[in-house]
C-alpha cells in the first residue's frame, strides 16, 4: 500500500477490537466456511440462468423488505401502469425522468481549497426507483459499476410507471464488443481515454403485466439510447456519449432478446459474454463473508469497505468492490476459479449514435466532424415501437411480397417482427388473448411463500 493508505489503515485498525485467534481455531472457521460455500456454488452450478436468477431474487426481496416501508411498497405498486384493453399501446406517451439521488455541496476551507460534499436526496423517485427494480425486474439490484445514472420512464397520459433504467460505466472488455470497436482497450480504459465516451445500459426493464403484452422492454431499450438520456449524461459528466452497449439477461443462440429487431437503432446481435462471471451468493452469506475477511484479512477487509477516494465520498478506491471481495475471500479459501464461475452466457448489443462513431472512438476524427445517425428524440423512438420501421400504414412492402410470394406464413412472421407493438398485438388476436388484470412479476411474495412455491410459479415455463 502506499504511505498514505498504509497510515490510514494503522489509524483505522487501532480502532477496531479484531478478535484475536489462534491458528487451529481460525482453521476450523475458515474449513466451515468453505464447507459451506462448496455447498452452495454446487447448487448454483446445477442451475439454469433463469432458476439462478430466481434463487437471487427469492433472498435479495425478503432481505429488502425488512428495511421498506410497506406504505412505499404500496404507494408503488399503485403506480405501476395497468393497460383496460389491448389496444392501449397507441394512448401511450412516455417521459424519462432523472432520477437525482445526490447533489454536490462546494466546501471552501480557510485557506481556499475547495472540496465536494455529497448529499443524498429523498426523492419520492430515489425510492420509487429502488423498488421497482427490486420487486418488478427478474434479476438481481446489483450495484453497477462506476457511473450510475438512473431514470424512470411514465406514461404521460395516465401518469404510470412503464418502465426504468440505469447506465454505468462501459463495459469494452468484453471481447465482441472490444473487436467491435476496434481500439486499443489499454490506452482508452484510462480517465480522458474514449472510454469514456461509451455508456452500459446496465438495467431496462419494463413493468408487468403491460411489459409482454406491450413490448415496453423493447420501448425501455429504446428510450435508452434517446437524446433525454444522452443530454443529461453529457450534462453530468461532460463527455459526448458516441456508442451505448448492453448484455442481454439470458445468451443462448436461440432465444431473442428485447434488444433484437430494433435496426437501425441497435444493432444485431455481436456475439455472446464468455460466462466467466464469479458467483454473486446471496446476501445473508456475503454478510458473514465480510465479516470473515475482517477478521482474517482486515487489510483486505479496510482496502474494500473503509479506504475512500476522500473524506465526503462513499466511492472506494477499488472499482466494484462487492465482486471483487467475494473473488478475494474464494481464492483465499483455495477454490479455483472454474468452481466459482457460472458459465451463464449473455448476449452483447450495442448502438452507434452516429454514423463515425467508431471513427471517433479510434481518434480518426474529431467531436465537431460526428454525424448524427438516426433521430433519437423521444417522439421517434416512440413511433418506432409502436410501429416498426413500416411505420402506421397497412400496406406490405412490395419487395417483401415479392421475396416471400411463395411463402405466406414466412411473411406473416417478418411482417409481424417489423410492425412493432402494432404487429404483435394483431397477433395476439388471432391467438384470441385475453387481458390479464393482474400485476405480473411482482416478487413480493418471496417474504410470504417458500421458494419451492416461488420456483413452481416463475419457472413453469
Amino acid at each position: 500500500m502506499q504511505l498514505e493508505k498504509i497510515q490510514k489503515y494503522q489509524s483505522w485498525v487501532k480502532s477496531q477490537q479484531i478478535p484475536k485467534r489462534t491458528i487451529k481455531e481460525s482453521a476450523l472457521i475458515d474449513s466451515k466456511l468453505r464447507k459451506e460455500l462448496q455447498q452452495e456454488f454446487d447448487k448454483l452450478r446445477t442451475m439454469s440462468v433463469a432458476e439462478f436468477n430466481l434463487y437471487q431474487k427469492y433472498f435479495e426481496v425478503r432481505d429488502f423488505l425488512e428495511t421498506t416501508s410497506q406504505e412505499d411498497i404500496d404507494e408503488v405498486k399503485s403506480l405501476i401502469y395497468k393497460p383496460k384493453s389491448i389496444d392501449d399501446y397507441l394512448t401511450i406517451e412516455p417521459e424519462v425522468i432523472y432520477v437525482k439521488e445526490q447533489f454536490e455541496l462546494p466546501n471552501t476551507n480557510i485557506h481556499g481549497e475547495t472540496t465536494k460534499r455529497f448529499i443524498e436526496t429523498n426523492s419520492k423517485y430515489q425510492k420509487h426507483w429502488q423498488i421497482l427494480r427490486t420487486l418488478v425486474a427478474s434479476n438481481r439490484n446489483d450495484l453497477t459499476l462506476g457511473r450510475a445514472i438512473r431514470f424512470l420512464i411514465l406514461d404521460k397520459n395516465t401518469k404510470k410507471y412503464i418502465g426504468f433504467l440505469c447506465h454505468s460505466s462501459s463495459l469494452v472488455t468484453i471481447k465482441c464488443l472490444n473487436e467491435e470497436l476496434g481500439w486499443d482497450i489499454d490506452k482508452e480504459f484510462t480517465v480522458g481515454g474514449k472510454i469514456q465516451n461509451t455508456i452500459n445500459i446496465q438495467t431496462c426493464v419494463g413493468t408487468q403485466p403491460a411489459g409482454r403484452l406491450f413490448l415496453l422492454g423493447k420501448l425501455c431499450s429504446l428510450l435508452s439510447i434517446s437524446d433525454v438520456v444522452l443530454n443529461k449524461i453529457k450534462e453530468l459528466y461532460g463527455d459526448t456519449i458516441v456508442e451505448v452497449h448492453t448484455t442481454s439477461l439470458y445468451g443462448s443462440e436461440k432465444l431473442t432478446s428485447q434488444y433484437d429487431n430494433l435496426q437501425p437503432y441497435f444493432s444485431s446481435r455481436l456475439g455472446l459474454t464468455a460466462g466467466a462471471t464469479s458467483f454473486k451468493v446471496r446476501d445473508e452469506l456475503y454478510q458473514r463473508i465480510n465479516q470473515w475477511i475482517y477478521e482474517r484479512y482486515p487489510v483486505q477487509y479496510f482496502l474494500y469497505n473503509i479506504n475512500k477516494k476522500d473524506e465526503w465520498s462513499n466511492s472506494p478506491y477499488i472499482r466494484d468492490k462487492k465482486n471483487r471481495l467475494l473473488i478475494q475471500a474464494y481464492q483465499r479459501l483455495g477454490f479455483k476459479k472454474s468452481e466459482y464461475t457460472s458459465n451463464h452466457k449473455r448476449g452483447v448489443y450495442h448502438s452507434y449514435i452516429y454514423k463515425n462513431s467508431k471513427e471517433f472512438l479510434c481518434s480518426q476524427i474529431k467531436e465537431n466532424e460526428l454525424v448524427k445517425a438516426f433521430n433519437n428524440d423521444v417522439e421517434s423512438l416512440t413511433k418506432f415501437w409502436k410501429f416498426g420501421s413500416f411505420g402506421q400504414t397497412d400496406e406490405i412492402p412490395s419487395n417483401l411480397l415479392e421475396k416471400y410470394k411463395n411463402k405466406p406464413d414466412r411473411l406473416k412472421t417478418v411482417l409481424r417482427f417489423k410492425s412493432g407493438v402494432k404487429g404483435h398485438v394483431e397477433h395476439l388476436k388471432t391467438l384470441g388473448y385475453q387481458l390479464r388484470k393482474n400485476t405480473d412479476n411482482w416478487y413480493k411474495e418471496c417474504n410470504s411463500k417458500s421458494y419451492d412455491v416461488i420456483k413452481k410459479k416463475y419457472l413453469k415455463d
